[in-house]
């Protein structure tokens, strides 16, 4: 019975459905997704700077000197 329904058909006509009674609901929900990456984007953003090391800090630590003057 649904057999002619598979494949590329039943694609087209699911899209189809889904444009008729989700049309008017999709430019809603697509802004949405818009303004949510942009708010992950700036996070992530300042994420990176607060995070990164700055570059006047010293590579070993003071026990790591302390251990190499025993030696």
């Amino acid at each position: 019975m649904f057999r002619s329904l598979e494949g590329p058909v039943g694609i087209i006509l699911l899209l189809i459905i889904v444009a008729i009674f989700a049309g008017p609901k999709l430019p809603g929900a697509a802004k949405g997704l818009a303004e949510s990456i942009k708010i992950f984007r700036k996070e992530v953003k300042s994420d990176d700077k607060s995070n990164t090391p700055k570059p006047d800090a010293p590579a070993k630590s003071d026990s790591q000197d302390e251990n190499s003057n025993k030696n």
